[in-house]
């Protein structure tokens, strides 16, 4: 269960329990995303919005949008499963994306995509800031 009260403060908590999981101060952009029907997920850690027909995806402790989804506009189903866990389905074209908002396994997905690691010059673009390169799969050869 997600609140904002009048001075744009955010509440995340159970919704069993009704302990407070997160709260936000006002101000940030998810303040201003809070949709009639937002979903948290099971760690109260991520927040997916659907606003005007864009689906995001918020880090809640942060406050910070992590991206948007593809999609056309109107066609966008999001919710939470019987596990708590955060589903988002969108419909380019023809096709129906199934949207996989497990963080933790992105970083597994992205080396399988890539079949590599990240090279120094996309470590310095996308890497962490301030940060010295390092191998980001353990399956492949550093590219530094």
């Amino acid at each position: 269960m997600v609140a904002r009260n009048a001075t744009g403060l955010i509440t995340v908590r159970d919704p069993e329990t009704f302990k407070v999981r997160r709260t936000i101060e006002g101000g940030t952009g998810a303040a201003e995303e809070l949709a009639p029907d937002p979903h948290v997920s099971a760690t109260g850690e991520w927040l997916l919005t659907v606003r005007e027909s864009v689906p995001r995806l918020w880090h809640l402790p942060t406050a910070t949008l992590i991206g948007t989804f593809p999609h056309e506009r109107g066609l966008v189903a999001s919710g939470n499963d019987r596990g708590d866990e955060l589903r988002l389905v969108t419909l380019v074209g023809e096709h129906a994306l199934l949207w996989n908002l497990d963080t933790d396994e992105w970083p597994e997905i992205a080396c399988r995509a890539a079949g590599r690691n990240l090279t120094a010059e996309e470590w310095e673009q996308f890497g962490p800031t301030g940060e010295p390169y390092r191998a980001t799969c353990e399956q492949w050869q550093a590219l530094g």
